[in-house]
């Protein structure tokens, strides 16, 4: 009797699995559908602040250029230059340094003239003005 039972279960057991694959397709499908929206759904968001960020970035891009513009402009340099007390400099005052391609300027003292450390712009030489005391 015990054995009876035992079959049924079993039997009971294998009418559902027979009906699962009809089952587990639309359940997967369904899954599918719900995560591909999600991910869908994020990227939106995620793209649409990337651009308020890219927005931003490119105003403040545009701020710093109109400043850069405004702060070169020489007609304000040249009207700032009494206020600062700057001379042209006499021809005993002016050095030409010449730096070697590999962008390292010597580091010696002469008659109280310390060169600088100057910034390498590009593969030319650089002429720098300094003054001799």
């Amino acid at each position: 009797m015990a054995h009876a039972g035992v079959t049924r279960k079993r039997a009971r057991l294998r009418g559902w699995l027979r009906y699962t694959p009809f089952l587990a397709v639309p359940f997967a499908v369904l899954a599918t559908e719900t995560w591909l929206h999600h991910t869908r759904i994020q990227n939106d968001y995620e793209t649409g602040a990337i651009r308020r960020d890219l927005r931003q970035v490119s105003s403040r891009i545009d701020e710093l250029t109109d400043d850069i513009a405004r702060l070169e402009n020489l007609d304000r340099m040249q009207s700032q230059v009494p206020d600062l007390g700057l001379v042209l400099p006499t021809p005993t005052q002016v050095r030409v340094v010449n730096i070697p391609r590999n962008g390292v300027a010597p580091r010696r003292a002469e008659r109280g003239l310390e060169l600088a450390q100057l910034e390498i712009i590009s593969d030319e030489l650089l002429i720098g003005t300094t003054q001799v005391d």
